[in-house]
């Protein structure tokens, strides 16, 4: 009994340190008024796998990161981005969105994220193009492709409240028309 009370114990003291993951929003950037410089201080999170191709030209086939595949005889590098994967804040675009850089040199390894309507204004990854089963993003100074699904990866960040608030109440004693 002794051991299951220090793991409870322990499972509950992990968990208040893991973070408190909430979807990035276009209300949560224009209210906050962040600077780069501020949002250069955020841990971004990736909110599901994003999943990177391109087919390897046989004489270029150099690879910086993910891995080479063969199917059917082409060469394929893929590059995933898994959930919960960390982020930071490379740059801002145009139209209020944002580069999210996961590895390497944060100017040329970014991938786009910006507000979606549909989504509540969640940060959602933005493609260059979308066609009805895939997006093309530009990563790396390569195209890739993407699988639709992508288009639902969203950045997300760690929110917790101050850990203290207060709250005065007060009635009010109300007015008597005099005359």
């Amino acid at each position: 009994m002794k051991r299951i009370f220090q793991l409870f114990f322990l499972a509950v003291i992990f968990s208040s340190c893991s973070p408190q993951l909430r979807p990035f929003t276009d209300r949560m950037y224009i209210n906050s008024d962040f600077s780069e410089r501020e949002l250069k201080k955020i841990q971004f999170y990736v909110s599901r796998d994003i999943v990177l191709s391109r087919q390897l030209d046989g004489t270029k086939a150099r690879l910086q990161s993910g891995k080479i595949r063969i199917v059917e005889g082409a060469s394929y590098e893929e590059i995933v981005i898994r959930r919960g994967t960390r982020g930071v804040f490379a740059f801002s675009v145009e139209d209020g969105n944002i580069a999210v850089s996961f590895e390497g040199n944060p100017q040329t390894s970014y991938l786009v994220f910006g507000p979606s309507e549909r989504r509540g204004g969640e940060y959602v990854l933005r493609a260059a193009k979308w066609e009805r089963d895939f997006g093309i993003i530009n990563y790396n100074g390569q195209q890739y492709t993407t699988p639709a699904s992508s288009a639902y990866a969203s950045l997300m960040v760690d929110v917790r409240g101050s850990g203290r608030s207060s709250s005065y109440t007060r009635r009010a004693s109300g007015k008597r028309v005099r005359g």
